[in-house]
């Protein structure tokens, strides 16, 4: 009995530190305002598959009911100049908030920066800067 008891404390032990391990792969970031925009809130990102990362992100202040889109770029400042792949398109709620979700091809690694923008004329409203 008293095996039993030990053996179960060391796979409690493995099963903790696999958990810890597997949540250090996660990173969230924070939208930073452009501009004076105003327009704040953060991101999570969690890799998946092999080359694959799920984001969330949750912003606030935005203008109410306006289209935007978020890039992700490989470079830290959310400019051109290098690789940019669409993350999502959305629309601000009338109160100027928006949360999406959205799972792309893109290996956690190579994600340096998440932008928003509005579709209307691409201004850039916030930038989040991804650190690993």
């Amino acid at each position: 009995m008293h095996r039993v008891s030990l053996m179960s404390s060391i796979l409690a032990v493995c099963l903790a530190s696999t958990i810890a391990f597997a949540a250090s792969d996660k990173v969230t970031t924070q939208f930073e305002s452009f501009a004076a925009s105003g327009v704040t809130g953060q991101a999570g990102l969690n890799p998946t598959k092999q080359g694959q990362t799920d984001i969330h992100a949750q912003l606030r202040g935005l203008a109410p009911n306006v289209e935007y889109v978020s890039l992700i770029y490989d470079n830290g400042s959310c400019t051109t100049g290098g690789t940019t792949v669409e993350a999502a398109r959305f629309k601000s709620n009338g109160s100027g908030i928006a949360n999406w979700n959205q799972k792309i091809d893109v290996d956690i690694t190579a994600i340096k920066s998440i932008s928003v923008q509005r579709v209307s004329d691409n201004a850039l409203q916030a930038c989040a800067p991804v650190s690993q």
